[in-house]
């Protein structure tokens, strides 16, 4: 199962590092609020023991010039994927939504009766959503075309990004995790391998991957048992190492017969070592031959150009970006706007640069913005609950502003949003994009309200001890209160607000 939000553990001592470098007051508390807190945000904030302290709200109705409602609204917060509101608000207005990425296909010699003298070279330029499906359209072309045999070797080239300077595992030490794969200026399957187990009519265990992988070892030491469909009785587990310098795909423990099919999807391979894997089986499956190998390298000048691919319009995979809240796509899309904007290779550094341009021109200034690699997959983003309003104000007067709003989640319909506030009015009424990280939880979007009227509510929580339910729980009843009209009913009578208890927090 391919997670799509992360959990790691709380660092507070690199939190309060990063706010001093931001600038961040001593106690963390920004403005008091432009109205009482609604009653029932209160009740559900004493109710799990949130301090107000932990937690920043912003809410403010499409027209009108100020907020209705803030609560720490200037502090900064890690926002975890909420940040990936910024990235694709950057990249749909920079781009525009009828953006697409390709993957070229080029030779550097000539073709003669079925026999390319030189090399295919395979170039992606940042494609995140190339599929199986589209690298075998991509090969078959070429088959179509004429080419047979390729006399030299098949190159892959990935220079339109620069190589990822941290390792798969860094974030939480799960390097086969799917949330944790890094951008590339070529991959396939989003580097994915997907491992198939099913019941075969003859009652043996049958097994194979997609995409098929050359060259790479599936061995299958699974147990089949003649049980019900229970975890007790089925439980396969997929491992992955390398024996005499050859990758291995193990699976091994009790498949319940009456299970019939399962499935793990994995990152099993290095990006690089995946997509040429996946090239080679793929080509030999289409009858083509290859007298030399498939390797990694940078496409010559003079290559001629075969054949291209293109993904779908960029208006139409921000959906499959913020939705799910997909950290490989957001990553890939900041490196795309350095490259596009500073010229390649596309790298972090570019790509902030870019974001920090586009802010510049929009006239949305952020001083204590911190973007870190654009997808909230880290601990050094930062950004507050007044400034992500902003953007979502900015992003409605748009011309993208429908792309925009359709990639966030519906509340109790779909993406990360799916399963909360389903038995509610506020189901179907609400688009939002979520983030979750150890100690830090959040929503950003649109609310429409039942008088017809569409709301911006933007809500952060961060602290030590924070409980992810906890923070679903005061989210769900902001969301609540504006869909009734926001209509400011004042908090029961409560205590002086202890404005110092997340600075006591972390200290």
């Amino acid at each position: 199962m391919a997670w799509a939000e992360a959990w790691s553990s709380w660092c507070p001592k690199g939190h309060l590092v990063l706010l001093a470098l931001l600038g961040a007051p001593a106690v963390l508390a920004g403005p008091s609020p432009a109205g009482p807190l609604p009653a029932r945000v209160v009740a559900e904030m004493r109710t799990h023991k949130l301090p107000e302290a932990d937690a920043s709200l912003y809410v403010q109705k499409i027209g009108e010039s100020t907020p209705r409602l803030t609560l720490n609204a200037t502090t900064p917060r890690l926002p975890a994927s909420v940040i990936k509101l910024l990235t694709t608000a950057a990249a749909l207005d920079s781009l525009g939504p009828t953006f697409t990425f390709n993957t070229e296909a080029s030779a550097t010699g000539n073709l003669s009766k079925g026999r390319l003298s030189g090399d295919l070279v395979i170039k992606g330029y940042g494609d995140p959503e190339l599929s199986r499906q589209d690298l075998w359209g991509l090969l078959d072309a070429l088959r179509r075309r004429g080419v047979e045999t390729v006399a030299g070797d098949i190159v892959l080239d990935s220079s339109y990004f620069s190589p990822p300077e941290e390792g798969r595992g860094d974030f939480d030490g799960k390097p086969t995790a799917a949330y944790n794969a890094l951008p590339q200026g070529l991959s396939v399957n989003r580097q994915l391998t997907r491992v198939d187990m099913e019941v075969a009519p003859d009652r043996s265990l049958r097994v194979h991957t997609d995409p098929p992988l050359a060259n790479i070892e599936v061995r299958n030491e699974l147990r089949l048992v003649q049980a019900p469909c229970l975890r007790k009785h089925h439980s396969p587990t997929v491992t992955v190492f390398q024996e005499d310098g050859r990758d291995v795909i193990r699976l091994s423990g009790p498949f319940a017969a009456q299970c019939e099919a399962d499935q793990a999807e994995l990152l099993v391979l290095d990006p690089q070592r995946h997509a040429a894997a996946a090239v080679e089986a793929l080509w030999r499956d289409l009858g083509g031959k290859l007298e030399g190998r498939v390797r990694a390298g940078t496409a010559p000048a003079g290559a001629v150009l075969l054949h291209e691919v293109r993904s779908r319009p960029l208006g139409e995979l921000v959906r499959d970006i913020n939705k799910p809240s997909n950290n490989l796509m957001t990553r890939t899309l900041l490196l795309t706007l350095g490259a596009k904007q500073l010229g390649p290779p596309g790298t972090p550094a570019k790509g902030q640069e870019a974001v920090r341009r586009w802010l510049a021109d929009a006239g949305l200034e952020f001083p204590e913005l911190t973007l870190g690699n654009g997808s909230g997959l880290s601990r050094d983003a930062a950004v507050s609950a007044q400034s992500l309003g902003r953007l979502l104000n900015y992003m409605y007067h748009r011309p993208t502003m429908p792309e925009y709003l359709a990639s966030l989640s519906v509340v109790g319909v779909d993406g990360t949003m799916r399963k909360r506030l389903r038995g509610s009015p506020v189901k179907g009424h609400a688009h939002i994009k979520t983030g979750t990280v150890r100690g830090a939880s959040g929503i950003a979007g649109y609310v429409l309200d039942r008088q017809g009227d569409r709301w911006i509510v933007v809500a952060l929580m961060n602290g030590k001890t924070l409980n992810t339910w906890s923070a679903h729980a005061v989210q769900d009843a902001l969301l609540t209160w504006v869909y009734q009209g926001a209509d400011g009913s004042p908090a029961p009578t409560q205590g002086p607000r202890d404005e110092g208890s997340l600075a006591r927090h972390l200290r």
